[in-house]
């Protein structure tokens, strides 16, 4: 079976403390440069990538927002999700909830804090759902998560899902390390994001 694509997510898997290595960037250039495409998929929100990664062309296609938006670094954006209701960050910033980030279609903040989001979520009446990435806890629409996103990404480039690497370390990345050809759980990956793998690494992503 002939590969494709590789897709990765970000956090943990390709960037240690938000930063991505020179080490790494070489080896994602010479995928690349080998005739893979390559495609993010992120939790974070734009402005969040933005501030800790300066190389967004070195991916054919960025998706943000746990599933919710896709990018082209061309400037092109696909929002894939409805937008997160503005009654709920006010009711979270009335409860003090902290830290808060807030996208078009997400908000994260602290997996302590998943309590009294949910508290808000009920008293709201909303359809939203809670996804736990590590020590983070993401407000979604439903059926919102990477898989999404990612198969948004492989039709966009025109690649089936079985031509699919994905690379991932937490229990967000499950849904699109399921539904590609090969999922990879990187070494230092949470014990959901494990099971879930088809593979798993000997060693970190950053570590390349």
């Amino acid at each position: 079976m002939r590969y494709r694509l590789l897709a990765t997510d970000y956090d943990n898997t390709i960037a240690l403390h938000g930063v991505v290595g020179p080490r790494v960037r070489d080896a994602l250039w010479r995928v690349r440069e080998a005739g893979c495409l390559l495609v993010l998929v992120t939790g974070r929100t734009a402005n969040e990538l933005h501030a800790a990664f300066d190389e967004p062309e070195l991916f054919h296609l960025i998706v943000l927002e746990n599933g919710a938006v896709l990018w082209n670094p061309s400037g092109e954006e696909q929002e894939l999700a409805p937008p997160m209701p503005g009654g709920l960050v006010a009711e979270l910033r009335r409860r003090e909830v902290t830290p808060l980030e807030v996208g078009r279609s997400i908000i994260s903040t602290a997996e302590p804090n998943a309590e009294q989001v949910l508290g808000a979520i009920d008293r709201l009446g909303l359809d939203l759902r809670l996804a736990y990435n590590r020590d983070s806890v993401m407000v979604l629409p439903p059926a919102v998560d990477k898989s999404l996103g990612l198969r948004a990404a492989a039709d966009e480039l025109g690649v089936a899902l079985s031509e699919i690497v994905a690379m991932g370390d937490g229990e967000n990345d499950c849904p699109m390390l399921r539904i590609a050809g090969v999922g990879v759980a990187v070494e230092n990956a949470v014990p959901e994001c494990k099971a879930c793998a088809g593979r798993s690494s000997t060693r970190p992503a950053q570590a390349l």
